[in-house]
């Protein structure tokens, strides 16, 4: 899953540089969504129809269209590529490959749309301290990894639920003392009412982690640990003599 969204990211880039973004609006139920951010909300249909008007004509956006084809087809594996020209028949408009509907085969392949999936994302929000441990105490890619989940529910239409109660937990999981000090100061301003988003706590927490960092200071032992470091040294080398 990390895989696909680092792709996301840099075919958003590149939709930016080259002016897609407007072709990818699409609208559904009265509303316009962004293609490469609601991908699961929008469904074929929707896609086909707002195809339909720009297709037959030599239009910006049929244009673009073309390109984003041309771009996503020449990005996959010949693996990845065959799986998708399966479906012809639902990326070719009139014979003429289009590339939003290309993308939403993509994503059908690679990124199905099912309870287990969403579910299967809840219960790793729900352990973030689990997550903490596996990067290694790394609080910026610890934060890379829930915004990849966050953004993976978005894409669905669903919000992750509690989610300021989970980023405390994961980064309660920390091995840095200093950054556990920072940590239970702010938990303590937010147990007594001080409003905190998701989004401000995972600035603050990557701010003081690279201050840490930058200090030199991160994962630091603290005294009584460089004391009992020191001991258990001395009691080596002790018994090291005595062997001798």
């Amino acid at each position: 899953q990390h895989g696909f969204l680092h792709f996301l990211k840099a075919f958003k880039l590149r939709a930016k540089e080259f002016h897609w973004t407007n072709t990818l609006q699409v609208p559904q139920d009265d509303q316009v969504y962004d293609l490469t951010a609601q991908y699961h909300i929008l469904t074929v249909d929707s896609i086909t129809q707002h195809v339909l008007m720009y297709i037959k004509e030599l239009s910006r956006d049929a244009q673009n269209s073309i390109m984003i084809w041309k771009c996503l087809k020449n990005s996959f594996t010949p693996k990845l590529r065959n799986s998708i020209e399966r479906h012809s028949h639902i990326f070719k408009v009139n014979g003429v490959p289009d590339g939003l509907l290309y993308f939403k085969v993509l994503i059908q392949i690679v990124q199905p749309n099912t309870r287990t999936t969403i579910a299967n994302i809840n219960h790793k929000l729900e352990s973030l301290d689990s997550m903490m441990v596996k990067v290694d105490y790394n609080v910026k890619q610890f934060n890379e990894q829930v915004q990849v989940l966050v953004d993976a529910l978005a894409a669905a239409g669903e919000t992750p639920h509690n989610l300021v109660q989970h980023l405390w937990k994961g980064y309660r999981a920390c091995a840095d003392k200093s950054f556990l000090d920072y940590i239970k100061r702010r938990h303590q301003d937010w147990n007594h009412g001080m409003d905190i988003t998701p989004k401000q706590l995972m600035m603050e927490a990557e701010e003081e982690y690279q201050s840490l960092v930058d200090d030199q200071v991160w994962l630091e032992p603290s005294a009584e640990e460089k004391q009992i470091s020191a001991l258990v040294a001395q009691l080596q080398e002790l018994n090291s003599r005595m062997k001798d």
